[in-house]
């Protein structure tokens, strides 16, 4: 490396020293930002939220009925006494009592009020008086005649301990409990009586020995399973609510479709080989063992772990238990929107749709935490006085910036220096979504599928599903289209997604950059009056020239993520891509463990990368492609430096040369070597877990844009929630990895 070479690193804070990588993104050709995709999120504390609604709903309505049969009172001094504690979920229980305190105050009566509560539901449904349920009632309405009347009946103030009612009382009040909440109470009784199937369960018992309809609910999975698993059990809940939901009830027919085709369509177990090598080995993966090491070191969440599917797990996420530490998640999350806005800003002309005002954002729809889909919210606005300091010193505001547009900055080494996204997706035109969800795999719910209810040309709608893609990086492409982020952080269809990038302007270790900058001015001083032709002189600052760029490759670089990426494993996978692509035995090795064992082939490990300063990913433009008759699914990359097409592979790379052009101020292309490196990324594209998850962002990304250009709302069907978020890597140490802040 010649002097100059080095001196050009060094006002770049040595940032070309290590080889970026860019996913590029920029889409369908469109100029304007369109409205969010509006996500439907059902996770377990929303299939609670409607079984507590159709059981109070069953609830006020027995009590209305029953207030207008005439016995206003006794049922007023039943809730009075009693309170929430026993009565206000269970129908049966209320008029069970009514019942035994009408009887205890005189023998008979108790059949008398339950004759009069039938002739009133006989009045409201003619049905009734043919249904042979009621057979019985009928008859003791007969029998009274003219005297089931209730409003002239005495209660006693207490009802005894009855034993057992007879079979027949039993069938009577079991009969008019479902009648008078309207069908609201049975269909919650019937669907807990068939999903909980733990011997022992018993709906009554878990109501009456709850303080709210809440705690019933969280009893009931205590109480009634396994089997099946909670997760599973709340699911089949929500499918049996669906049709009565109106939040679902549109979705009913496709939910029930689904569900019969869950071994069909891959939901049930990963049978993808290299994801199930994943599980095995994930915790052995060298990189992975870095971030685990990290984040034990800052003592947060290192991983998302596979979901715990035990009982007391999911009655604690029922009951609604807070999130600890949610207040500083909030603000390490405002601190890192806040730095990426900084650095989109001052690297990337303006775009349209970008403010440079304050942007206060609500984010939501894919966020961590825990369910429903929400992140803490965050604001950002102008970079700071000492950021923009920065910037100007190394020529920022003096130089060119880079075009926002996709096609522009995809071939530009000042901009996204990392991974960026939004490539243009050419949607099918046969085919048209009527419905999607995301549904959760059953065996491990880190991973799931996007199911697609499609409408062929004449045809009639069938189901097709993605492959098994990470929940991970689903959750962070739904979080990008959802709306919860503006100004710097927005997404524009055309325009160029950072996703992640090294940040030449922001610098971590203060001190010792400057202590750097201190020796290379030095340097630069001893070489202007140095003897270029005294070879012991020019060996020796080239040794210093080593030194010193070994010494600034030890100091730790700053990396910003877009805000959707933020508590998410994406992260940290982005993160080591940007700077472990030339780690070539590493990817060979890591790649291997997942693979069963087939390491990189030789040809691809052996590509010379020696005149390369520096490179970048960019997303490849991509079609969508339904298969119907074998329910696939596909997202299908259009080919780059003449590779084909491909269904795994969603990346090319752009390679630059060291010497700057004087008047673009832009390094030039090394296409040659950008070819040879294609068949180098669709390896990894298949064989190594950061690559894949990455590879699993664009597909999602890319659906998920499909989903919202035709205005189809997917649900997001994933009883456990979302995984909690974990910590979040701010800066990166070559040879060592990302790291968290400290």
């Amino acid at each position: 490396m010649k002097l100059t070479d080095f001196r050009n690193l060094g006002r770049a804070s040595l940032g070309l020293l290590t080889l970026g990588l860019s996913l590029v993104a920029g889409g369908c050709g469109e100029s304007h930002a369109k409205e969010a995709l509006d996500a439907r999120w059902v996770s377990a504390p929303e299939v609670r939220d409607l079984m507590v609604e159709s059981l109070e709903s069953g609830h006020r309505t027995t009590v209305a009925r029953l207030q207008e049969v005439g016995v206003a009172a006794a049922v007023d001094d039943v809730l009075a006494v009693d309170g929430w504690q026993l009565h206000d979920l269970s129908s049966r229980a209320l008029v069970e009592e009514l019942y035994l305190r009408a009887e205890a105050a005189e023998a008979g009566q108790g059949r008398k009020l339950l004759a009069s509560i039938y002739v009133d539901a006989e009045s409201r449904f003619g049905a009734l008086r043919e249904d042979p349920r009621f057979a019985e009632l009928r008859g003791w309405a007969r029998e009274l005649g003219s005297s089931a009347d209730a409003g002239s009946m005495r209660f006693a103030p207490h009802a005894p301990n009855p034993g057992r009612l007879s079979p027949a009382v039993q069938n009577a009040v079991d009969q008019l409990a479902y009648v008078c909440a309207d069908g609201n109470l049975s269909q919650v009784r019937d669907l807990a009586e068939k999903v909980f199937r733990k011997p022992g369960f018993s709906f009554d018992r878990a109501v009456a020995e709850s303080s709210n309809a809440r705690d019933a609910i969280a009893r009931m999975v205590k109480a009634g399973a396994p089997p099946p698993e909670p997760a599973r059990a709340m699911m089949e809940l929500m499918e049996g609510l669906s049709s009565r939901s109106g939040a679902l009830a549109a979705d009913a027919d496709f939910l029930r479709s689904v569900a019969k085709l869950k071994g069909e369509l891959g939901l049930k177990s990963i049978d993808d080989p290299v994801l199930r090598g994943f599980i095995e080995y994930e915790d052995a993966l060298p990189s992975r063992q870095n971030q685990l090491a990290q984040a034990a070191l800052r003592k947060v969440p290192g991983k998302v772990e596979v979901p715990e599917r035990a009982v007391n797990r999911v009655a604690q996420l029922l009951d609604d238990t807070p999130t600890a530490g949610r207040s500083s998640l909030s603000k390490a999350l405002a601190r890192s929107a806040q730095h990426y806005s900084d650095y989109v800003s001052v690297s990337f002309e303006a775009a349209d749709f970008a403010s440079t005002a304050t942007d206060a954002v609500a984010s939501g729809g894919g966020g961590g935490g825990g369910g429903g889909g929400s992140r803490p919210s965050y604001e950002t606005s102008k970079p700071s006085r000492n950021y923009m300091a920065r910037a100007r010193s190394m020529g920022a505001e003096t130089g060119r910036k880079v075009s926002r547009s996709f096609r522009r900055a995809r071939f530009s080494a000042r901009g996204a220096r990392g991974v960026a996204a939004g490539g243009d997706v050419d949607f099918p035109s046969d085919v048209t979504p009527i419905a999607a969800a995301w549904i959760a795999n059953e065996q491990d719910g880190r991973f799931g599928r996007l199911v697609v209810s499609a409408q062929g040309d004449g045809g009639a709608p069938r189901l097709v599903a993605s492959r098994a893609l990470f929940a991970d990086s689903f959750f962070s492409a739904l979080s990008v289209l959802s709306g919860a982020h503006r100004g710097q952080t927005a997404f524009q269809e055309g325009s160029v997604l950072v996703l992640m990038s090294m940040d030449p302007f922001a610098v971590v270790d203060e001190q010792g950059q400057s202590e750097i900058d201190r020796q290379f001015r030095a340097l630069e001083a001893r070489a202007r009056t140095a003897n270029p032709n005294n070879a012991a002189v020019v060996e020796a600052l080239e040794l210093e020239v080593l030194r010193i760029q070994m010494a600034s490759a030890a100091l730790p670089r700053r990396v910003v993520h877009h805000p959707a990426l933020f508590g998410r494993e994406l992260a940290w996978s982005v993160t080591r891509i940007d700077f472990s692509f030339n780690d070539v035995e590493l990817l060979s090795q890591e790649g291997a463990m997942l693979n069963g064992g087939r390491a990189m082939p030789d040809k691809l490990r052996s590509i010379d990368l020696s005149g390369a300063a520096t490179w970048q990913f960019f997303e490849r433009d991509s079609r969508i492609h339904c298969v119907p008759e074998h329910g696939l699914l596909q997202v299908i990359s259009a080919p780059t430096n003449g590779a084909s097409e491909n269904a795994d592979s969603h990346f090319a790379v752009t390679v630059f040369g060291q010497e700057p052009d004087e008047e673009t101020e832009e390094l030039p292309r090394l296409e040659s070597i950008e070819r040879q490196l294609q068949g180098m990324l669709d390896w990894l594209a298949v064989n190594h877990h950061d690559y894949i998850r990455l590879g699993h962002f664009s597909e999602s990304f890319s659906l998920l844009r499909w989903l919202h250009a035709e205005g189809v709302s997917p649900l997001i069907l994933d009883m456990d929630g979302e995984a909690p978020m974990i910590g979040t890597p701010d800066r990166i140490v070559i040879g060592e990895g990302p790291m968290l802040p400290k």
